[in-house]
């Protein structure tokens, strides 16, 4: 079975993708690229604040994403 993602799917499929790896970054794991997947995250959605809290915030985001999803609106 495969999947295709279209419009706001891409976005709310990077998303999880992100989180996923600022989580696996917070138990030591590191990009490839050598760069910080928090601080990368941080200057894309310009979130602020600490490991724990960009976390929170981009869950925030995706549940929104999920919501207006629910809504009809994605």
């Amino acid at each position: 079975m495969s999947m295709t993602f279209t419009g706001k799917g891409v976005d709310y499929f990077i998303l999880c993708s992100q989180i996923s790896a600022v989580k696996l970054e917070a138990r030591g794991m590191r990009h490839s690229s050598g760069r910080s997947v928090t601080a990368h995250c941080k200057r894309i959605y310009g979130l602020k604040g600490s490991r724990d809290k960009v976390l929170e915030q981009m869950e925030a985001m995706r549940e929104q994403m999920l919501e207006e999803k629910r809504r009809g609106n994605g």
